[in-house]
């Protein structure tokens, strides 16, 4: 007996021990309106709230002066036990979320923000009574939450209450008929943590951004230089806009805009002018015409655009980009293929693209198609965005590729045109262009400038003797010599038959007697197979800028006159026009 009393007492005792250590518990873990909250990591907003109520409709604005304990007792309030939380009654369209938070602390270099999560679709905070921020009422409709975007809100510190209860209000707008509300998990801590959260995924977007950028910008650049390409102008825009598109979502860039409704109204810009610049890009890099179908095609893009930014609407921008935007696309995707099916047998490049855009298109579709039937159960893949890098590169590489080739192409007709086949000098037109030019420069900026007339000593008699297979081989290795002596800034030239006019720009009189001696005495110790190891000689005559001519044609009959006292003397000698006594006035 004495043992079954002992034990119903230390069972009682036990209970009553419970009972009394359990309701301590439980306040030690809630927090309480006089118990502060440090936040020196994120946390979830449920777990240190003090209560979340949601009321639903519009007709409701926060005071500076009052807590929710008015509208808990005059309004039909719903208690939110915690997040996610949705609403889809027809009536409420809106709605509010009451939160009332216990004091908060932080730390000085770390002050702190609110994540919202996932909303459905569009919000505006205040904090005690002040608003802090929205998203100017712009639906973003499900490709909010499927792009995985988490409004980040840094909360003000002088709004903040550390010795008493801080309320926050959130008002949620759905832009559609699905379900409204905050269907992720808010957090409130510091913002830098915040900002290093997403620091993986905004590297990719920002290296993204900057290859779409320079893209954009060398080929703005490439169509300046040749505003006739007006392909270079379209590609420029499509890169350009790719690189706005996906930076505007970038936390730095929303904390600069601090407005999530012109980063919406951005990005639907940015995506709306992508693929019709995709289709103009392709019409004219295959020299297709434009119809007038796409004209009014275009039109339309720019009503659009136009309707982005003026409409007040909650509901048109959402509506306008996942029905009527979305369908349009047909238009412009279906020309994209068309021309490249056209082109598919009279150009390589048109194949590659052709089976790339196919790709890309189908990886789009499979978007749209998902985006339709998402479920708002987590973030969605978008293939299409992630293709479309890969998908712009390839095209900037083919068609730089084929610039490149092209002037490839032009520089070698223009060698063509410009170089003696024989002696790969200039060509005698062409050489008296550019001396002009050097003339030109000279006179303009008081510099020195010298000429040099050479030709080749009894060129006549080696035809005669030796045949002219033998003269084209002493004109070639006379060519190949002079260009090897002269400088790079110099300009070597086939005046006529075995003449060479040789510019020397910023050359004084003694340095070009410098260079013709050394030009003379490298041409006396060549030997040719095809004249029985035999050599030549070479006579030249030297002028310079201005004392002996301040035109081009004074200037070369001086030369000329030095090189026919050169011949006068006995050849192999270079003659300068000043100690022969020629000047301009005597030409």
């Amino acid at each position: 007996m004495t043992g079954y009393v002992i034990r119903t007492t230390a069972a009682a005792l036990c209970i009553a021990l419970v009972l009394c250590v359990s309701p301590l518990a439980a306040a030690a873990e809630s927090p309480t309106a006089s118990t502060p909250v440090q936040l020196d990591n994120p946390v979830l907003l449920q777990e240190i709230a003090l209560q979340i109520d949601f009321l639903p409709g519009d007709h409701y604005t926060p005071s500076r002066t009052s807590d929710f304990s008015t509208v808990r007792q005059e309004r039909d309030i719903e208690t939110v036990a915690s997040f996610p939380h949705r609403f889809d009654a027809p009536e409420a369209g809106s709605g509010w979320y009451l939160i009332e938070l216990p004091p908060l602390h932080w730390l000085d270099n770390a002050p702190p923000a609110l994540q919202l999560g996932f909303i459905a679709d569009f919000d505006e905070v205040w904090l005690n009574g002040t608003m802090i921020g929205q998203n100017h009422n712009i639906a973003t409709g499900r490709a909010d939450e499927a792009y995985g975007i988490q409004r980040l809100y840094q909360l003000p510190t002088h709004l903040l209450r550390q010795d008493g209860s801080n309320y926050l209000a959130v008002q949620v707008r759905r832009g559609g008929s699905y379900a409204g509300g905050i269907i992720g998990l808010p957090r409130v801590g510091p913002f830098r943590d915040f900002a290093r959260s997403r620091l993986g995924s905004d590297i990719l977007q920002i290296i993204l951004s900057v290859f779409y950028f320079v893209t954009g910008l060398l080929f703005l650049a490439l169509y300046l230089r040749r505003p006739a390409s007006r392909e270079y102008l379209y590609f420029s825009l499509v890169t350009i806009s790719a690189a706005v598109y996906f930076s505007i979502r970038l936390t730095t860039v929303l904390q600069l805009l601090n407005n999530y409704g012109l980063a919406t109204r951005i990005e639907y810009t940015m995506l709306w002018l992508l693929i019709p610049m995709f289709m103009l890009f392709f019409l004219q890099y295959f020299e297709h015409r434009l119809h007038w179908y796409h004209r009014v095609y275009m039109v339309f893009v720019g009503i659009c655009v136009a309707a982005g930014w003026i409409s007040p609407g909650t509901q048109f921008l959402a509506q306008l980009n996942f029905s009527l935007i979305q369908y349009s696309w047909i238009l412009p995707i279906g020309t994209v293929l068309y021309v490249m099916v056209i082109e598919y047998r009279r150009s390589p490049t048109a194949r590659t693209f052709l089976y790339a855009t196919i790709i890309l298109t189908a990886a789009t579709i499979l978007d749209i198609v998902a985006s339709r039937g998402w479920d708002d159960t987590g973030a969605m893949l978008f293939w299409g965005q992630y293709l479309l890098f890969p998908y712009i590169m390839l095209i900037a590489a083919l068609v730089l590729h084929q610039l490149v080739s092209l002037y490839g192409e032009v520089e070698r007709l223009y060698i063509l045109a410009t170089r003696d086949g024989l002696t790969g000098t200039a060509i005698r037109n062409h050489v008296l262009m550019l001396y002009d030019r050097l003339l030109s420069l000279a006179r303009r900026h008081h510099r020195p400038l010298a000429v040099l007339m050479a030709d080749i000593d009894h060129f006549k008699p080696i035809n005669d003797q030796y045949g002219h297979a033998a003269g084209d081989a002493v004109l070639q290795r006379v060519g190949s010599l002079l260009n090897s002596i002269v400088r790079h800034e110099d300009l070597v030239g086939r005046y006529g038959g075995e003449e060479f006019l040789v510019i020397l720009p910023e050359t004084t009189a003694s340095s070009a007697w410098t260079i013709a001696e050394r030009i003379r005495i490298a041409i006396s110790k060549l030997r040719f197979d095809e004249l029985h190891k035999h050599g030549i000689t070479i006579s030249i005559g030297l002028a310079t800028f201005p004392d002996c001519g301040t035109d081009s044609e004074s200037l070369l009959k001086a030369a000329d006159a030095a090189l026919y006292e050169a011949k006068r003397a006995g050849r192999n000698q270079v003659v300068t026009a000043n100690t022969a006594g020629i000047t301009a006035a005597e030409v």
